[in-house]
């Protein structure tokens, strides 16, 4: 009696996964975040993976058009999962990933537009004085150690999100009394533009 019973609760677990398989799609319009305006040219990713793994493979991909619109076509296993995620490129940072539930489903993609910064470090007198700085409290500059006059461009060039407010952070340290001085600036930078920004002190 319980072999009958297990039987037929597999059985129509069975039968419920199978309804699940099929061919299915994605489709939807990938826009960009703030104005709403449209994106061409993104490539859009379909990855899978098997329950209870971590190893994904491309499943698919497609192209948006000038539309902004993409269609991706697939096969769907019912002991996978879906994702879909999007390639990055200049002017706009990675949408991040997003699991797919239904075989056939709509997905809008916002893409934060991107933008560029570089750090002009000024010190203007001799001093102990040493500085520490960073760009939207997750981008690290380090410390700058130099008791000297000095007027530098830092050679990297940090992306930031671009129609939008970024902050640059930074704090000047006093060696003599542990002590040290909190300054901040918030700088609208406009997609895909790129802006030097002045620190100074003493």
């Amino acid at each position: 009696m319980f072999k009958h019973i297990l039987f037929s609760i597999m059985s129509i677990t069975l039968f419920a996964m199978c309804k699940k398989s099929g061919y299915g799609y994605v489709r939807g319009t990938i826009i960009e975040k703030g104005t709403g305006a449209t994106v061409a040219g993104i490539t859009v990713n379909l990855t899978d993976t098997k329950y209870g793994s971590t190893h994904h493979n491309q499943t698919a991909s497609a192209v948006s058009d000038a539309a902004g619109n993409y269609y991706i076509k697939y096969f769907k296993i019912p002991t996978h999962r879906y994702f879909i995620t999007c390639d990055k490129d200049d002017i706009y940072n990675g949408f991040g990933t997003k699991e797919i539930t239904y075989t056939k489903t709509a997905v809008t993609i916002e893409l934060e537009p991107s933008a560029y910064i570089r750090i002009r470090i000024k010190k203007n007198a001799n001093s102990q004085h040493y500085i520490k700085a960073r760009i939207n409290g997750n981008i690290d500059l380090g410390y700058l150690y130099n008791q000297n006059i000095y007027d530098t461009l830092l050679p990297k060039t940090y992306k930031v999100l671009g129609n939008t407010t970024n902050m640059v952070e930074w704090y000047v340290y006093e060696p003599s009394n542990s002590s040290h001085t909190s300054n901040y600036d918030r700088i609208y930078i406009p997609k895909n533009d790129t802006v030097t920004y002045l620190i100074q002190f003493n």
